[in-house]
């Protein structure tokens, strides 16, 4: 198996978390995690399209080894009784074409990582649960290492695991 580096892509509401990982045989090994602000200091997601957009480009262009992205699966829930806004939908649709349409023109196949937190063996997905998974495989994180980011790392190893 020839080595292979993926983009993990965590599309937060507030936050977008990136990090690659080179698998080379068995071995695993964490490039960057970054995480960015996606929301403007006073709170308009107006353009929030554009800078994860403008993220995902520099971040590719900057990393051209880069061969899969895998990319968190956003939905929009419903608590009881709450109806769904169809703005929130849109929105949601507008994120993830976004990233897709940078990384087509890049020449990078993009997978949506909707399952990634079983796919790695994170239980629920809690936040220590996430972290334990990531670890087993990566090796210890710096316990500074954003939640977006660290999730990014994960969502890299689902893509990875998929990809041949």
């Amino acid at each position: 198996m020839s080595a292979l580096i993926a983009l993990g892509i965590d599309p937060g509401f507030a936050h977008l978390g990136l990090a690659t990982v080179l698998r080379d045989g068995a071995s695993y090994h964490v490039g960057v995690m970054t995480s960015h602000h996606t929301v403007t200091s006073d709170g308009d997601a107006t353009d929030r399209v554009a800078i994860m957009r403008d993220a995902v480009r520099i971040f590719l262009e900057s990393h051209s080894l880069v061969r899969v992205v895998g990319i968190e699966d956003v939905e929009v829930r419903r608590h009881r009784g709450e109806k769904i806004d169809p703005s929130g939908i849109l929105h949601v649709a507008r994120v993830l074409g976004g990233i897709e349409e940078v990384c087509s023109r890049k020449h990078v196949y993009v997978m949506r990582a909707s399952e990634w937190r079983r796919a790695i063996g994170a239980g629920h997905g809690t936040n220590a649960e996430v972290r334990a998974a990531v670890e087993r495989v990566v090796g210890p994180l710096d316990r500074r290492t954003s939640v977006h980011a660290r999730d990014a790392v994960g969502i890299a190893l689902a893509a990875l695991a998929r990809a041949r």
